[in-house]
């Protein structure tokens, strides 16, 4: 019994000086440095493939801008064959829109397109040159046309009489031109009045001209 009690009375000295030794918590260790990276897993399957895209149109170039009045410069003269050997001519307001997308193989074998929006009407409407519009009275026609050039389209404005009582405005050198939006299609690949390849193939020049402007989007898969 005696030595059951020793026991219990040692174990408890023994705890009681462990207990009173301990001293107060280190600071923290360093960080030990990173395990090497895990070996990347297998590359998964590849996915499904895409669906193919539309047509491209190297065959096509687009200009498009805007005019205000002051970019219409006075004055130049728009002519054409009378059938007589001889031309008539309208003095008009001009502005020449140097692109070098006109090149002499577009004038040569393809053909240049010209299309106009007014911002006073619907911004969205796309117009065909040539342009007439009769003017308020019925006394004489606003026209919006154009010539092509190498590197360079050149549009006019101006006023044409309504038969020959009509009478025009007399100040085309200072009267207020309208904000306008114009687009250039320039279109190449015809041969003998045909389109032989690029996104036109298979249509003349004379269709292409009667086409609505969306049509001709279409067609030439630009966009609207």
């Amino acid at each position: 019994m005696k030595k059951i009690i020793l026991s219990f009375c040692s174990a408890i000295i023994i705890t009681f000086l462990f207990i009173s030794c301990k001293g107060d918590t280190g600071p923290a260790g360093l960080t030990g440095p990173a395990g090497p990276t895990g070996a990347n897993g297998p590359a998964g399957p590849a996915g499904p493939a895409g669906s193919t895209g539309p047509q491209g149109n190297a065959n096509v170039v687009v200009d498009t801008f805007t005019l205000s009045n002051s970019n219409w410069i006075w004055n130049s003269t728009y002519s054409f064959s009378n059938g007589t050997g001889s031309s008539t001519g309208w003095f008009t307001r001009y502005f020449d829109r140097n692109y070098t997308g006109i090149t002499q193989s577009i004038l040569d074998k393809g053909v240049v397109l010209v299309y106009f929006t007014s911002f006073s009407t619907n911004a969205s409407q796309w117009t065909p040159l040539d342009f007439s519009f009769l003017a308020f009275g019925s006394q004489y026609y606003y026209n919006i046309r154009y010539e092509t050039f190498l590197g360079k389209v050149r549009l006019h404005y101006f006023f044409t009489p309504n038969g020959p009582a009509g009478t025009t405005p007399s100040n085309l050198s200072t009267v207020g031109i309208p904000n306008y939006k114009f687009k250039i299609i320039a279109v190449a690949g015809a041969i003998g009045g045909r389109f032989n390849s690029g996104p036109a193939a298979g249509y003349t020049i004379e269709q292409l001209k009667g086409m609505s402007y969306e049509m001709v989007c279409e067609v030439l898969n630009i966009k609207p």
